[in-house]
């Protein structure tokens, strides 16, 4: 034995026990069977086909400012959409998980809402792996809707005759309008202040100064459970 292993090789002999041990590099194939991936053997599985992606549309606001109707239209492979919500002081959170996957326009209405508030939604499509593991979109675009009433549009101030007649456009569904009003004087800082809370859509200012300048600002607002909920303002300026 001695002489046949002199005769061989040591080097020869130990490389070729350990080839025996842990054997050649293998590819497999993931859909052939194997029961073990051992030491040197790479299994490749398929890849993933893609995931497709939900992309929001629309976020529209009730004219009752208790709901928001979110659209957006949905491709690829996934099983269905999560619906994510922020508002000012919160994090995204999923406030709904619909699990319609088929490609094309969606639609959610959202009646977890406060009138007031501001909120930022995103829509994500998601799946399941094989693995039991969920793949989310990422990226996704946002969109935010604001639950006061719309700012007031079509907004004029004309002389008649010794007053300024202020008018503007009907804006709909709400309960009425706020009046803010003030003179600019050269060299001295004015602040507007309220004039008349109404439900018409003019307002007539008297007492006027030759030569002076009026400002007015409007807004609509809408009483929800008894609170009022205010509109942006709109500015014009005439002189008189």
């Amino acid at each position: 034995m001695k002489k046949w292993m002199q005769s061989v090789g040591v080097p020869f002999l130990v490389a070729g026990i350990f080839g025996m041990m842990i054997g050649p590099n293998v590819n497999v194939s993931a859909d052939e069977p194997t029961a073990a991936s051992g030491s040197g053997v790479t299994i490749e599985t398929p890849a993933e086909t893609p995931l497709g992606a939900a992309v929001i549309t629309a976020a529209k606001k009730a004219s009752s400012l208790k709901q928001v109707t979110i659209t957006w239209t949905q491709s690829g492979e996934a099983q269905g959409a999560v619906i994510f919500r922020k508002s000012e002081k919160s994090d995204f959170a999923e406030i709904a998980r619909i699990s319609d996957g088929t490609p094309g326009n969606k639609t959610y209405v959202d009646k977890s809402v406060k009138a007031g508030k501001t909120y930022i939604y995103q829509v994500c499509v998601f799946r399941t792996r094989a693995d039991g593991t969920t793949q989310v979109q990422t990226g996704a675009k946002t969109a935010s809707v604001k639950l006061v009433p719309g700012k007031i549009k079509g907004l004029k101030a004309k002389k008649r005759g010794r007053k300024i007649l202020v008018t503007w456009k009907k804006t709909k569904s709400v309960s009425g309008y706020q009046v803010y009003t003030k003179v600019f004087v050269k060299g001295i800082k004015t602040k507007y202040s309220r004039a008349k809370t109404q439900k018409g859509r003019s307002y007539k200012r008297g007492m006027l100064v030759h030569g002076m300048k009026y400002g007015f600002m409007v807004r609509a607002y809408k009483k929800v459970n008894g609170k009022k909920i205010y509109g942006p303002f709109t500015a014009v300026k005439k002189r008189y």
